[in-house]
């Protein structure tokens, strides 16, 4: 896994029921939003590939030909990660539930229903406080290790 230190953009992602990685948890990290955005695309709908069967092996051809489309139109730059972000979520959302998708600053201060959970399980508290940037590698770690 990589560094959340060194590769700030990442994705927590989670294998749906009747798929073949059903109940699997990923944290990843990448050093930009190009890398998560094709990783996703292109990676996830390889989970659900039986080698055996060519409708199968068919299917996540076109996903990730899909996924480079998202990528190659406009790419999937800082700037249109808001864009790009929800087209991928649409694309996997038979072969995974993307929990979330952002930077680590975005866990640290960010409102969304992951980044309070995890700042309460760091801090003991409610969650509703951003981590203080002196505290930031200490978070780090705790995010890492909670997702190893």
């Amino acid at each position: 896994m990589a560094d959340p230190a060194a590769n700030p953009w990442g994705a927590l992602v989670v294998g749906l029921p009747g798929t073949q990685a059903e109940g699997v948890e990923a944290m990843c990290w990448f050093a930009d939003a190009n890398a998560l955005v094709s990783a996703l695309a292109m990676e996830i709908p390889l989970w659900n590939v039986n080698p055996a069967d060519a409708e199968d092996a068919h299917r996540a051809r076109q996903l990730a030909s899909m996924g480079q489309r998202i990528v190659a139109g406009g790419g999937a730059g800082e700037e249109t990660f808001a864009y790009s972000a929800p087209a991928v979520k649409h694309l996997l959302q038979h072969d995974a539930d993307v929990r979330w998708l952002g930077k680590v600053d975005d866990l640290m201060t960010g409102d969304d229903a992951l980044a309070v959970e995890l700042r309460a399980a760091f801090s003991s508290g409610d969650g509703a406080d951003p981590v203080a940037e002196p505290e930031r590698e200490a978070f780090v770690t705790f995010v890492r290790e909670r997702y190893s």
